[in-house]
């Protein structure tokens, strides 16, 4: 008869094999049943966009838009600080560049929620 252990990581391997089959199951036939939709007039742009996101040119773009943007709200707010300031938003490129994954889940999406607060809350007091 094996060890305790050995047959805790045998009933656990065997649970999830059953249970990744049922989402396979189900990864089939929700697959199946797109498939069968007519196509989309997005269909086009959906496909290039996936092939802009696999090859990481779609962070690139959003990176680059946010940095763009931010400092452009920081010169017009700050007209007072170092010129250099402004140039640090764009050091998320090749942060997006060397870490694509760490730029997909974490630098852009973080960038954008600074850059949507800084646009609520920081609004000139003459609008």
């Amino acid at each position: 008869m094996p060890p305790p252990a050995t047959r805790t990581l045998s009933v656990v391997i065997s649970r999830l094999r059953r249970y990744t089959g049922h989402v396979n199951d189900a990864d089939r036939a929700i697959s199946r049943a797109v498939s069968e939709l007519p196509p989309s007039p997005l269909d086009p742009t959906m496909k290039a966009l996936s092939i802009a996101a696999n090859h990481s040119l779609l962070w690139f773009a959003v990176a680059a838009l946010l940095a763009w943007w931010t400092s452009h709200r920081m010169r017009r707010l700050n007209a007072e600080s170092p010129r250099w300031l402004t140039f640090l938003p764009y050091f998320t490129i090749p942060a997006v560049a060397v870490m694509p994954l760490a730029g997909a889940l974490y630098l852009v999406p973080s960038t954008a929620w600074t850059a949507l607060e800084h646009a609520i809350w920081r609004r000139p007091a003459n609008r």
